[in-house]
C-alpha cells in the first residue's frame, strides 16, 4: 500500500511540474521537481513488483 501512495505522490509531482511549466517559461527548478517525481514513480513501481 505504501508503494501505491509513493506512486501517486510522484504522479502528482509530475502533474504539478507540468502545470507550473505551462505557466512559466524556462523555469529550471521545475525540471528538478519533475525528475524527483519520476524517480518516486519508478521507485514505487519497483517496490510494488517485489511484493
Amino acid at each position: 500500500m505504501k508503494s501505491i501512495k509513493w506512486m501517486l505522490f510522484g504522479i502528482t509531482l509530475l502533474l504539478v511540474t507540468f502545470l507550473i511549466r505551462c505557466m512559466l517559461e524556462d523555469a529550471l527548478y521545475t525540471d528538478f521537481i519533475g525528475i524527483f517525481g519520476a524517480i518516486i514513480v519508478i521507485y514505487g513501481m519497483c517496490k510494488n513488483e517485489k511484493q
